[in-house]
């Protein structure tokens, strides 16, 4: 008997034993596991969180970015609303006003009347000498079209001798009396025109008794731009007969 519980005594303590080892087993597994899914999730949170750093980072950089490229656009749209403007304003300065317009055709109109009046002094010659650098004397004030005008009309006291243009003494009556106004002046930047009246004197009557002012002539008077200075190039040197 006394063997028996022994035994039975033996077997039950086995078991308690075995009973706490297991148990002892699923408690260390079980906080291995905890503290390997609190490790885990730590890490994964400190991921989270320097992906978000980063995330909030790169926003930033982009919204300063955004506003560089707002600030270069602004200075970029200002520099082209000054350019502009300075184009529009050189544009504006270069067209004459009228009053302008008109001070530079009476100048080179009185250059014209000059040439026709009194050559001796254009030329800068006497009588019965020789016109030298006619043509270049001529283009200084006006182009080849003034040139060939002149040449087909030449001022009276001006003749054409063995190839040679001669200042030759007298002249004539003239029907031209001087100058009037212009009118219809128009001006851009590269050309000036206007109708030009002339005052003029001839006979009053069929009969041609009666001698004094008539009707102004009235003829085209044109201006074009060669670099700082302007050019005659269409006018009517009739208009001094």
């Amino acid at each position: 008997m006394e063997d028996k519980e022994k035994k039975v005594e033996v077997t039950e303590e086995k078991k308690s034993k075995e009973s706490k080892g297991s148990g002892l087993n699923i408690t260390t597994i079980l906080l291995v596991l905890a503290l390997v899914i609190i490790v885990v999730m730590g890490i994964f949170i400190l991921k989270l969180n320097n992906d978000k750093a980063e995330a909030l980072k790169e926003v930033e950089s982009i919204q300063e970015k955004n506003i560089d490229l707002n600030q270069v656009v602004s200075e970029l749209q200002r520099k082209i609303d000054s350019i502009s403007e300075t184009i529009n304003s050189n544009g504006n300065a270069n067209i004459l006003s009228k009053e302008e317009a008109e001070k530079i055709l009476k100048e080179k109109f009185d250059v014209l009347e000059k040439i026709y009046l009194k050559p001796d002094e254009f030329f800068n010659v006497k009588e019965g000498e020789e016109i030298k650098n006619f043509e270049e004397t001529i283009q200084k004030y006006g182009t080849n079209n003034l040139v060939d005008d002149i040449k087909n009309n030449l001022p009276m006291c001006i003749k054409m001798e063995n190839g040679k243009y001669i200042l030759q003494p007298g002249g004539g009556e003239r029907a031209y009396n001087g100058f009037d106004k212009f009118e219809d002046v128009r001006a851009t930047e590269q050309t000036i025109a206007a109708t030009l009246k002339t005052k003029q004197t001839g006979p009053k009557d069929s009969e041609g008794t009666e001698w004094g002012e008539i009707e102004d002539k009235k003829s085209e008077f044109a201006l074009v731009k060669s670099g700082d200075n302007w050019l005659m190039d269409n006018v009517s040197v009739t208009d001094f007969e």
